[in-house]
């Protein structure tokens, strides 16, 4: 972790809420450079958060998410690693990280890291192999007759770089080096997923699945009241999973998304 990263995780201010804090790092990242306009341009770049994005922060009329204040202290802090971010951050961004992310929970012999997240969004092999070794340990021969030679291939990649790791009975489980699923990631993944996985046919078979979609012209305070409805009952399914024998034999997945049918922002 640079100097920067030290600087700043001093730079607690005492009853400082989340919005106003953001709004100072940001403000004091931009201080470093000469020209403000073009360092907030070269930050939306490089954190991945649209502008206006970024202005609303700093005009203080925006509550950011968790994957957004990953993205944007991977940069002020110049860490990748999402531990270090968390070590460094400000506290009560680091209490927001650590309310909200269901990752950080797993304890710190995990390391969440952008490499691993970028070969999710880039190589649908690897994202496979990445579910399914956190669901259904599998074999190399598993992975040649589904993928083929490229799988094995993915595979050999997925070991070099710890994401995998081999056990006694020859399958392969997560390893200690994993992705933080950032948006981007979690939407690739999750389409890809239920084109992969999402059976229609079973749709008639008491709770084999879920399939949903509903699409009308609602208000401001509708929407944010879908949203609301859906991270409650994301968190519901996490919780659940704390239960004695949730866990079992049955690798299933859930994704969902509420969203504006409008046109991304340019």
């Amino acid at each position: 972790m640079n100097s920067e990263l030290q600087e700043l995780s001093l730079s607690n201010v005492p009853q400082v809420n989340l919005r106003e804090q953001v709004q100072q790092d940001i403000t004091h990242y931009l201080e470093h450079f000469d020209n403000p306009k073009k360092a907030l341009a070269n930050l939306s770049k490089r954190s991945e958060i649209h502008i206006k994005t970024l202005r609303r922060l700093l005009l203080l009329s925006h509550n950011p998410s968790y994957q957004t204040l990953y993205k944007l202290y991977s940069v002020i802090l110049g860490a990748n690693n999402v531990q270090d971010i968390i070590a460094a951050a400000p506290a009560v961004v680091r209490a927001k990280l650590k309310k909200n992310d269901p990752q950080v929970n797993q304890g710190a012999r995990f390391s969440y890291l952008a490499d691993v997240e970028a070969e999710l969004q880039n190589d649908r092999v690897f994202a496979e192999l990445y579910v399914l070794a956190d669901t259904a340990p599998f074999t190399r021969l598993t992975a040649q007759k589904r993928f083929g030679e490229y799988g094995l291939e993915v595979l050999h990649k997925m070991l070099d770089m710890r994401v995998v790791h081999l056990q006694q009975d020859g399958t392969f489980v997560l390893g200690s080096r994993r992705a933080s699923f950032g948006a981007a990631t979690i939407k690739k993944v999750g389409l890809q997923l239920t084109q992969s996985y999402s059976k229609p046919e079973n749709t008639d078979i008491n709770y084999a699945n879920h399939m949903s979609l509903y699409f009308e012209s609602i208000s401001e305070v509708t929407l944010r009241k879908w949203i609301d409805i859906d991270e409650k009952a994301f968190k519901e399914k996490l919780e659940l999973l704390k239960q004695p024998g949730a866990k079992g034999a049955i690798p299933a997945y859930t994704f969902s998304s509420t969203d504006t049918l409008k046109e991304p922002a340019k």
